[in-house]
This record gives C-alpha cells, sequence and structure tokens, in this order.
C-alpha cells in the first residue's frame, strides 16, 4: 500500500522499487517533470538511528551523495540518481576503471567539507 505522501512534494504514479527491514523506497514522478525517490523509514526500535542518514545527506547537499530535497517526518523526499549501478559501470569500463570510480566516490562522500557537520552525525 502506498502511503499518503505530503501534498508538497507534488507526486505523481509512485511505484515501489525496493523494501527493506528499516524502509519501503519508491520511485516517482512530479509535476514540474522531474523523478524523485522517496524513502519511508517503517516503524522499529532505531528508527532514529536510521534517521542520521537523513542528517548525513542534508550535509553534504548533493557532494557525492544524493540530495535530500525534504524530510517529512521518517519520510525522505530524495534527488534520483538513476538506474545505473556501479555493476553496470564494471561491464562497460572493466574493473580497473570501476575500482577507481569506486574510490572517487567514497573519496566524496568522506572528504572535507566547508560545512561542519550536523551535531546529530555520529
Amino acid at each position: 500500500m502506498t502511503p499518503a505522501f505530503p501534498a508538497r512534494w507534488s507526486l505523481r504514479s509512485p511505484v515501489l522499487i525496493a523494501e527493506t527491514f528499516s524502509s519501503r523506497i519508491w520511485r516517482a514522478g512530479r509535476t514540474d517533470g522531474t523523478s524523485v525517490v522517496v524513502k519511508a523509514l517503517n516503524d522499529f526500535p532505531d528508527v532514529e538511528d536510521e534517521l542520521r542518514g537523513a542528517h548525513y545527506l542534508r550535509w553534504r547537499n548533493g557532494h557525492g551523495a544524493v540530495r535530500l530535497l525534504d524530510l517529512d517526518g521518517t519520510a525522505m523526499l530524495l534527488e534520483d540518481a538513476g538506474d545505473r549501478t556501479l555493476h553496470d559501470f564494471l561491464r562497460q569500463r572493466g574493473d580497473d576503471a570501476a575500482t577507481f570510480e569506486a574510490a572517487r566516490l567514497a573519496a566524496d562522500l568522506f572528504g572535507e567539507s566547508a560545512v561542519p557537520p550536523p551535531p546529530e552525525l555520529q
């Protein structure tokens, strides 16, 4: 069942693309034509720990990770990163290029930031 997402998100035709212990994930269109992803956290004892991911995404603001566009309780509206995976990259460009790409991404994710990390991060 698709939950009622906030009207301000202007979502069209959400499609469930993944379900895990911690969340359900939908891809949807918006009335402006963009594609977005919604990650709605399930109700479980450590949901606050899972929300730290939202704090991280807000802090990084698209640097090495998708942008957190909005947060409504335990539902995150995220930039859509598309369908291309590192495995696709590996098949197309080979192991050396895929390893370099993974290392570049890790450097982006954990690199320095001019903005101090939020206190909610561990």
